[in-house]
């Protein structure tokens, strides 16, 4: 803030910090990988969307060697309260805003699960709550795993099997497995507030039981862990979705143990570096101007997904992680420490068919060439306003 005392009027910024997240994550244990790649960014200032804001000609009001001052700023996107004081050479400052767009604003349920998804024809695009449209025709293969039968398929094809056929109850009695990921999910968020300053918090369950819920309450999550700005371009359709970047950091220091590195410190982790520092690249903006999304209102319906693109480079930039050898040595040693051992072929081949469904939309396995492109993987929930 900047005093002009003859004039009695000041200048006052609200600037967001940057956020270190490289060191906060350093300090994991078997984290070393994270070193050096300049996972920085500006952090989140008063308003969603802004980096700073700066008001100029705020008039003071005297009282003795203190000053005192009030008003508004109003944005084409928001309308922002500002009242605050100058009293012994410190500052204090109370603001309240609104964004000016409320299309969002209010309690959006999550959307009932599909009952009878096979006699109604429902695929994964379809489907609710949680659904995914990977535009592909490449196969992927997780390989045989017993009891389920056919699950070398283009994308939608396993995923429709995966979280709609596996868990359609009229279809358990005819199948090796029930897999209810429908009913996990909505035993595992219950409705997200949208609030009118763009502040974003969830109902939860804390229980960890997928069968039986305990509902959060409203104060469970801090009302400003996301918040929500439309995009100025195409605010019909764009949401960006920030992190609270103060509780980023308090989360990812709950990870941090006073435990040995253990063998991993020993790894070569040469070309992993290079591979992380490109993903970083794609993480960077998302951390600062938040993680793009596509929505979808009609009525008290909305549907909701990251941007088709954005996931996409981050899952090809994650999948090519995956395979490097490196990395192979710390999820094999993962997979092992959580009794998952068996899996490891699964897994290993899964990965090994991913980045062509990334990269192309058909894949010729006899020639090895594939034509055409992946353009999207839409990843989201359905809501139904409350």
């Amino acid at each position: 803030m900047a005093v002009d005392e003859t004039n009695e009027s000041a200048t006052i910024t609200f600037a967001a910090a940057e956020t270190d997240l490289e060191s906060i994550i350093g300090l994991i244990p078997g984290a070393n990988l994270i070193q050096g790649l300049g996972l920085k960014y500006t952090g989140n200032s008063p308003v969603p969307g802004e980096k700073e804001i700066t008001i100029t000609n705020v008039p003071l009001f005297r009282n003795g060697m203190n000053y005192m001052f009030k008003g508004s700023y109003i944005q084409p996107t928001y309308t922002m309260d500002y009242e605050g004081k100058i009293e012994d050479e410190k500052l204090t400052v109370d603001i309240n805003y609104e964004l000016t767009n409320q299309k969002l604003a209010g309690t959006w349920n999550l959307a009932p699960v599909n009952t009878n998804a096979m006699m109604e024809g429902i695929n994964c695009v379809t489907t609710s709550p949680l659904w995914i449209n990977w535009d592909s025709q490449v196969a992927i293969d997780p390989g045989y795993i017993e009891g389920v039968d056919n699950l070398k398929q283009q994308p939608n094809g396993i995923f429709t099997y995966l979280i709609v056929i596996l868990g359609d109850p009229i279809m358990a009695d005819y199948l090796p497995i029930n897999l209810p990921v429908q009913k996990w999910i909505s035993n595992l968020l219950k409705s997200v507030t949208a609030k009118p300053n763009g502040g974003m918090y969830a109902i939860y369950s804390y229980s960890g039981d997928l069968e039986h819920p305990q509902w959060s309450s409203s104060d469970g999550m801090p009302h400003n862990a996301m918040r929500y700005y439309y995009d100025p371009e195409k605010p019909d359709e764009k949401i960006h979705l920030e992190l609270n970047s103060g509780l980023l950091i308090d989360i990812i220091q709950g990870f941090i143990t006073p435990v040995s590195r253990g063998t991993r410190a020993e790894i070569d982790y040469g070309n992993t570096k290079e591979i992380a520092k490109q993903l970083v690249k794609l993480l960077v903006p998302m951390l600062e101007k938040g993680i793009p999304c596509d929505y979808e209102l009609n009525g008290d319906k909305l549907i909701l997904n990251i941007d088709g693109v954005a996931l996409r480079d981050i899952l090809a930039k994650l999948v090519e992680l995956a395979n490097d050898p490196a990395a192979k040595t710390v999820i094999n040693e993962f997979l092992d420490s959580q009794s998952l051992g068996a899996y490891k072929e699964n897994i290993a081949l899964l990965l090994s068919t991913l980045p062509n469904a990334l990269k192309y939309q058909n894949y010729d396995e006899k020639s090895g060439v594939g034509s055409g492109e992946c353009t999207y993987v839409k990843l989201g929930l359905k809501f139904v306003k409350e």
